[in-house]
This record gives structure tokens, C-alpha cells and sequence, in this order.
């Protein structure tokens, strides 16, 4: 997991030491292209059964390391993976949600283990109404993808089905869409829970979370309706990536709720009926859930 306050570069195995110290250094020293920053860091020291030491790992605290800065210093001492700083969690305000309906969510089975493949998300194509029509950009996560992104179930962090350090997770920002391809753990219950629903095509939907850039988007106001552009490299953070058995609430940010209240002002102003903000695209999802429990309500 990572860590809330540090960033951490890994150069050996944490098992091959039996009791870990931590020394507090700067970064005096130039290695090869690398220029030293002159900020303090932390080395993890592992002993091993023999007494032997070697650096196991670095710590960066986030609030004097930048992630980049941290992850040229880890390359440049050989380390041999990089986890960023917890940046926030998931009841973060700012954080938004949408799901896609996906005829290719598939699981493959063609390879040695299954994987599942799909498409996160599909650019250029307008959304239903969320109290407001959302379009995004081709090359929305520009800048975003090098950062520790998870792949869940049901936006669940207690099922964790791939993550891109480790490269379970795989992200490629093509024209169309973001895709994912995901190797999930070779276990029961992510088979009976996830693959196999998949198989059956029981479950065919994905959906993803994320923050968007001060600057990230766009608005408009068209014939009484409202527009929102997520612009080309307008993502900050890309949190998780979902298979999801329901429609996620398509949660928006405080950003956004604020935005909208803007521009109702001046549909208001001009004399036109304006969308209600609150609970902002729950409405249409609540109508669907409560149409298919009248249907099983009213089956014989």
C-alpha cells in the first residue's frame, strides 16, 4: 500500500533482512546526469541474520519532494520500483466517477492465465444528462498515467484486481479510449465474483475515478443546456479503474457543483428553466433502479 506522507523508492527485497533502522540524510551527492537536490530523505537500513546491512529502501517526504523529483532520484540510485505518496482517498470531495457500458469488456482466455481486457473509458462521445451533457478529449490523462493507479471491483479497495506498479494493471491512451488490460489474482473468489459473471456476460460495464485539473475543463451553455469539455491533459489523478456490476452514482466534485450553480445563475438571469443541482446526475440512475424493483416487484 502507499504510504500517505512519503514516497518510496524499493532497492532490495524487504525479506531478505530480519529488522529494518531508518537514517535521516540529504542529498549531497551528483550521480551521473543526476543533480543532488540538497533535501533530506530517509534511508530504510535492512540487517540480515548475519548482521550484514544494506539500504533496502528511500523514503521522500511528499511535502519537500515533488512525486517527480522523487522518482528521477530512485532511478538514479538503481532503485527497482517507485510507489508515490497516497495522494487521497476515495470520499475525497474532489473526486469524480463515471461509468461506460462496454460491448469488448471481455475476459481473455487465450494466454497461460486469464486477463480482462476493455475500455475504461471512450472519448468524443456526449453523455447522457447529469444535469449536464460531459464530452472527453482524446488525450484527457496525458501526464496522469505514470502514477500508482489501481484496477477494482466495484470501486472497492478490498478487491484489488490489478495496479500498475507491478504492472498487473496495463493503461493505453489510444485514440478511441483509455484501455485496460488487467491480470487479476489467480484466486476462487475473483473467479466466481468477477471472471465468471464476465464469461457469461453477466457483468459489461467499467467505470473510473479520477480529479480533474483547476483548468482541465471546459463549459459551455447551448440552447438552455449545459456542456462540459474535459480538455487534452486536463486529468490530475487517475485513482482506480472498475469492473462494476451497477452503474456507479455518477459522483461530481465540489468544483463542478459549483460551476453548475454559476451557470444556472445566468440561465436563470436569461429566463431560462434551469437544471437543479442538487444531487446532481443521481436521478436518472435512481429512476432505473426503482423501474427494475417495481419490475421484480410485480413478476408473479
Amino acid at each position: 500500500m502507499p504510504y500517505p506522507n512519503e514516497h518510496s523508492c524499493r532497492l532490495m527485497d524487504p525479506g531478505e533482512f530480519v529488522r529494518f533502522i531508518r537514517k535521516h540524510v540529504k542529498d549531497d551527492n551528483d550521480v551521473g546526469d543526476y543533480k543532488a537536490t540538497g533535501k533530506a530523505y530517509d534511508l530504510i537500513i535492512g540487517y540480515r541474520k548475519d548482521d550484514s546491512t544494506d539500504v533496502q529502501a528511500h523514503r521522500y517526504p511528499k511535502d519537500t519532494w515533488t512525486e517527480a523529483e522523487a522518482r528521477k532520484h530512485c532511478k538514479a540510485h538503481d532503485g527497482k520500483s517507485f510507489e508515490p505518496a497516497s495522494k487521497a482517498d476515495l470520499e475525497n470531495p474532489d473526486r469524480e466517477m463515471r461509468t461506460f457500458r462496454l460491448a469488448e469488456l471481455r475476459v481473455d482466455d487465450g494466454g497461460t492465465d486469464p486477463e480482462i481486457v476493455g475500455r475504461a473509458v471512450v472519448y468524443n462521445e456526449p453523455s447522457v444528462d447529469l444535469g449536464f451533457i460531459e464530452t472527453i478529449e482524446p488525450g484527457f490523462f496525458e501526464g496522469a498515467l505514470e502514477g500508482d493507479t489501481r484496477a477494482l471491483f466495484n470501486h472497492d479497495s478490498n478487491y484489488v484486481l490489478g495496479r500498475t506498479g507491478p504492472k498487473t494493471l496495463e493503461l493505453h491512451d489510444g485514440a478511441e479510449g483509455l484501455d485496460v488490460r488487467i491480470r487479476p489474482p489467480k484466486t476462487t473468489l475473483v473467479n466466481d465474483l468477477v471472471l465468471e459473471p464476465m464469461r457469461r456476460g453477466d457483468i459489461d460495464q467499467m467505470s473510473f475515478s479520477w480529479l480533474t485539473k483547476p483548468d482541465g475543463d471546459v463549459w459551455r451553455i447551448e440552447e438552455g443546456k449545459m456542456y462540459r469539455t474535459l480538455k487534452r491533459g486536463g486529468c490530475a489523478e487517475l485513482y482506480d479503474v472498475s469492473v462494476v456490476t451497477f452503474p456507479a452514482y455518477p459522483q461530481t466534485s465540489v468544483q463542478v457543483r459549483s460551476k453548475m450553480s454559476e451557470l444556472q445563475s445566468q440561465l436563470q438571469s436569461a429566463g431560462r428553466p434551469a437544471p437543479v443541482a442538487d444531487d446532481v446526475g443521481l436521478a436518472p440512475v435512481r429512476h432505473a433502479h426503482r423501474r427494475r424493483r417495481l419490475q421484480l416487484i410485480s413478476k408473479p
